[in-house]
């Protein structure tokens, strides 16, 4: 399905019903809006992820400007802050208020910028590996870490130089290491299932990756905040995490660090995923099952 939020129309799609019955009455359920990675992929990793939270939220995904199966618009707007205003304005289109947000990877820092411009029209933020900024210095080190001087060049070379070369060889040296479990088949799925747009990844990296900076903004944020990182993720590593923690001033912020995860946190430890964000999700809600204020 697609909704127009104006210039663009977005791909989207729920998981499950929002209102159900409970007894003599009907009960809607609060929204999670989950925000995929990339730049450049889709929703697809969503996919068996959420689906054991069905029973507590409802949950809605949609493919950014640019990604996946929505339109691509003007590509001088594939950035930060018009991704950010994307999920005001398609919360808007499908009236969708006071949603928890949950962002993935990229889909966090889209996340970041909404919940910073918006600060009180989000009922909770779920920031999943992912990051207020990024360098060569932060995943330099984590991917020679797993990977030796090998992944470091190579990851130095697809991320930064840009080399259409190196594609193939991220994919085969680094890429597997965004899970610690590295099941081929797993890792083929995320190669062929996506809707896979490299454009959009090259325009990221070329310039908006390096200027990117939310560490600023971040005390604008003040909803309550779980933050999910693993500890061999090279590419969002946990120092990543530590800084958002720190910016994050005026929100109450709960961190849990999966021991055993890389980039793919919920492939790696589902159950610890699962549990953290029921947990996190249950904390925010009244007794009633609205969002609290």
């Amino acid at each position: 399905m697609k909704v127009s939020i104006g210039d663009v129309r977005l791909w989207f799609d729920v998981l499950n019903a929002g209102l159900v019955p409970e007894g003599p009455v009907m009960r809607e359920k609060p929204v999670l809006l989950a925000l995929h990675g990339g730049p450049g992929f889709d929703h697809t990793d969503f996919k068996g992820v959420l689906d054991p939270l069905c029973d507590a939220v409802q949950v809605v995904m949609y493919d950014h400007r640019g990604n996946g199966r929505s339109d691509d618009g003007d590509p001088e707007l594939w950035n930060l802050p018009r991704w950010g205003d994307d999920v005001r304005a398609f919360c808007a289109a499908l009236g969708i208020e006071r949603p928890f947000v949950l962002g993935w990877s990229f889909g966090g820092m889209v996340a970041q910028s909404y919940a910073a411009r918006y600060p009180d029209e989000i009922a909770g933020l779920v920031l999943l590996s992912t990051a207020a900024q990024i360098s060569e210095e932060q995943f330099g080190p984590a991917f020679e870490r797993l990977g030796g001087g090998e992944a470091r060049d190579i990851a130095r070379r697809f991320l930064v130089e840009l080399d259409p070369a190196a594609e193939e060889e991220f994919m085969r040296v680094c890429f597997p290491f965004y899970t610690v479990k590295r099941d081929p088949q797993h890792l083929s799925y995320g190669e062929t299932r996506p809707v896979i747009r490299p454009e959009v990844t090259r325009h990221f990296f070329s310039d908006e990756a390096w200027k990117m900076d939310l560490r600023p903004s971040l005390p604008r944020i003040t909803c309550p905040t779980l933050i999910l990182n693993g500890v061999h993720d090279p590419i969002t590593p946990p120092v990543c995490s530590d800084e958002m923690e720190a910016g994050l001033v005026n929100a109450p912020v709960t961190r849990v660090v999966g021991e055993r995860s890389s980039h793919d946190l919920p492939e790696d430890e589902p159950e610890l995923f699962e549990g953290a964000l029921r947990e996190f999700l249950m904390s925010c809600l009244e007794p009633d099952g609205a969002a609290g204020a």
